[in-house]
């Protein structure tokens, strides 16, 4: 999307492919007859160049955006959007899970299932897959349009069954407590329904 053309200086031009090229590395670039020319006087430049560069290796981050422990009811969201090194392309995802518990216990089958299916950075795992009492791991690797691949971080989620207890500290991830502030901070009991007190 939104190529162009830019010239640094007399004999240096820039091409700019933008965002969801088809170009790869190797592949040339070829100039359109009577198109370029250095002045007026001389012969149009003709011919091919090959695209040549260094490979770039992608870099993911995995976060959880639900809490280290949740309610079988709550599911299990992942985000790894926050991905560089793709050169302006989609990049493909790979999501694994794995459990201390057995793969029956833990109805990792139906979890893989879905992690399958996923095309995107985003995964939702449903509480109708989850299983309380165990923990999980999760995983994702991103491969770039070079076939460079890079692993993020694992995120580990406890999956405890609804009606136990939950006592959860409400704050901002950062959070500056110089001696002239005063900082309050709420708290949520959950026995089941989360009730606020």
């Amino acid at each position: 999307d939104n190529p162009s053309c830019v010239w640094v200086d007399s004999k240096v031009l820039t091409v700019i492919i933008g965002s969801n090229a088809t170009f790869n590395l190797g592949d040339a670039i070829s100039f359109k007859s009577d198109a370029i020319q250095s002045s007026q006087s001389s012969a149009p430049l003709s011919g091919s160049v090959p695209i040549t560069g260094s490979v770039v290796v992608p870099s993911v981050t995995l976060s959880s955006r639900t809490p280290p422990t949740v309610h079988v009811s709550d599911g299990i969201t992942l985000d790894a959007s926050l991905v560089s090194g793709s050169g302006g392309r989609p990049v493909e995802y790979t999501w694994r899970v794995s459990s201390s518990s057995s793969t029956k216990n833990a109805n990792l089958t139906a979890i893989m299932t879905i992690l399958e299916l996923a095309a995107g950075p985003y995964i939702t795992i449903p509480s109708s897959a989850l299983t309380g009492g165990v923990d999980y791991t999760f995983s994702v690797t991103v491969t770039n349009f070079f076939g460079e691949t890079s692993q993020a971080n694992i995120q580990s989620v406890s999956v405890v069954a609804d009606n136990a207890l939950l006592v959860t500290i409400l704050a901002d991830p950062f959070v500056d407590l110089s001696p002239s502030v005063n900082y309050t901070l709420s708290s949520v009991l959950s026995f089941g329904p989360k009730v606020p007190f």
